[in-house]
């Protein structure tokens, strides 16, 4: 089920190239081949991109962890709304990573960020 992002396009490719050898029509090959093949980039150049958008967010997520705690020690009330909307902020980006990361799209958000706890 994780492979399905790359097995869809791998199975345009093979299909186009079947209907071809079957028809002796090029069109199947080039439908099918240029289809397959643009899903096929996007499957694999949009992987490092989601993953570093992942490790990003979890630098995000320790940093606002961090200035929420001294915060809460320092114990002043100016800068409260600020941090409350930031803390709604990042607990759905996790709330979004945790449902992405139970889906097809698994081997896309490592799983250290999909364990992170939502603030509080």
């Amino acid at each position: 089920m994780k492979l399905l992002p790359f097995l869809i396009p791998v199975c345009l490719i093979i299909l186009g190239y079947v209907l071809w050898k079957f028809t002796d029509e090029e069109s199947w090959l080039f439908g099918g081949g240029l289809i397959g093949g643009i899903f096929l980039i996007i499957a694999f150049l949009s992987l490092p991109i989601c993953r570093y958008k992942a490790y990003n967010f979890e630098m995000e997520y320790m940093a606002a962890a961090q200035t929420i705690q001294t915060q809460r020690a320092s114990g002043i009330q100016i800068e409260s709304a600020a941090l409350t909307q930031k803390i709604i902020d990042i607990n759905k980006e996790i709330a979004s990573i945790k449902f992405w990361n139970e889906d097809i799209f698994d081997w896309y958000w490592p799983d250290q960020v999909a364990n992170l706890k939502p603030l509080e």
